[in-house]
């Protein structure tokens, strides 16, 4: 199955537009990436689950960067009110228009930067995966994965514990430029699993993982 692009950067994608093209009258350069990635984690131990729809690179929001007066400015934002895209713009340009004032009153040295480049150019792409992990079967995800960790602690009479772990992030990204429309979608996933032995009287510890472009399915090879 393919990784669907987001619905909701899909839904937004006008409102990000209109705000490019206010923004663009007053800047030489102005580009939006805007993501939308969703996760799941899962971790399992002799004493503990644990199941969480976050992963370290699970998020959503968005950057502007303008380009004036040889300089690069960035403006971040989480929330997106479609019916106040003139409010927003305004309130860009009046935060980043200040940045630049403070450099100029202060003359504070900077290094200058030519402007990037805007070549027309548009992609679109989506990786296959078997199961996304938005979608995934967890009750049946965390009791497969503690039957594995039930058969580590129980391979060898020295073992005291096992840890399985595995995350899935959904990444969905748009880029947009006055020329450039580019969108991508795309699962990564990890799973590991820690030994914890005692051997003669001494703790050790051993670990293996594996990673991959795949979904939740990737922690069963």
């Amino acid at each position: 199955m393919k990784a669907s692009f987001s619905t909701y950067l899909n839904a937004i994608t006008p409102s990000l537009r209109g705000l490019l093209n206010i923004l663009k009258e007053d800047y030489d350069y102005v580009s939006i990436l805007s993501t939308d990635s969703k996760g799941l984690s899962i971790n399992i131990s002799r004493h503990s689950k644990g199941v969480s729809s976050e992963t370290l690179n699970s998020e959503r929001g968005n950057v502007i960067r303008v380009y004036k007066d040889g300089l690069y400015s960035e403006y971040a934002f989480n929330e997106l009110d479609e019916n106040n895209i003139d409010e927003l713009a305004e309130n860009i340009k009046k935060i980043l228009n200040k940045q630049l004032e403070i450099l100029k009153e202060t003359n504070t040295k900077v290094f200058d930067t030519d402007i990037l480049d805007d070549d027309k150019y548009e992609l679109f792409y989506e990786s296959d995966c078997e199961i996304l992990p938005e979608e995934a079967d967890i009750e049946k995800l965390v009791l497969d994965l503690t039957k594995l960790q039930e058969k580590a602690l129980s391979s060898k009479e020295n073992i005291i514990e096992s840890m399985v772990n595995g995350s899935s992030t959904h990444v969905n990204k748009l880029f947009l430029s006055n020329n450039r429309y580019l969108r991508q979608s795309y699962v990564y996933s990890e799973a590991g699993i820690v030994m914890v032995f005692n051997n003669n009287g001494e703790t050790k510890m051993a670990h293996k993982g594996i990673s991959g472009l795949k979904g939740p399915e990737l922690f069963f090879e």
